[in-house]
């Protein structure tokens, strides 16, 4: 490749990570009011994800597996708030006495709100701990749609 090439490639990279690039790919003002936001908020901006979560259903339950490497269930706080699942904790890396030569890992109070797609049955949700990934599993509520019969008539 040569340097003009190079330093093609190179602008082009530089374009893609900047803020203004993308509003003129994906027009903000096209996009309804609250997408607009949500845009903004969640795909402009970078925000801490922590911990990682992946939230799936198989058959009639929903999963929520949860990354969080290092704690016991006693420090795991979870509740569902309106359909909300909220995942909260402390994460402590710093160890009392040491001496250290890097430092990467923050300590840090975390909470993390997962809406739900559907409402689920509260009373039978189980968890898993396993190798540092929590595991909700919450089995959907199946009668949530009230069925209203409509009297259809033709147009004339």
């Amino acid at each position: 490749m040569n340097s003009d090439k190079l330093k093609q490639w190179f602008g082009l990279t530089q374009k893609l990570q900047q803020e203004d690039f993308w509003k003129q790919i994906i027009d903000p003002d096209t996009l309804a009011k609250e997408e607009k936001i949500n845009f903004e908020n969640n795909f402009l901006k970078l925000r801490d994800t922590f911990p990682h979560c992946d939230l799936y259903q198989i058959d009639h339950n929903l999963f929520l597996e949860v990354e969080l490497p290092g704690f016991t269930i006693d420090e795991i706080h979870v509740t569902i708030e309106h359909g909300i699942v909220v995942i909260q904790g402390n994460y402590h890396t710093l160890k009392p006495g040491s001496k250290y030569f890097l430092k990467e890992r923050v300590s840090k109070r975390f909470k993390k709100e997962i809406p739900l797609p559907v409402p689920v049955i509260e009373s039978s949700i189980r968890y898993t701990l396993q190798n540092g990934l929590f595991t909700l599993i919450l089995p959907i509520q199946t009668d949530f749609a009230e069925e209203i019969p409509i009297e259809i008539k033709p147009e004339y």
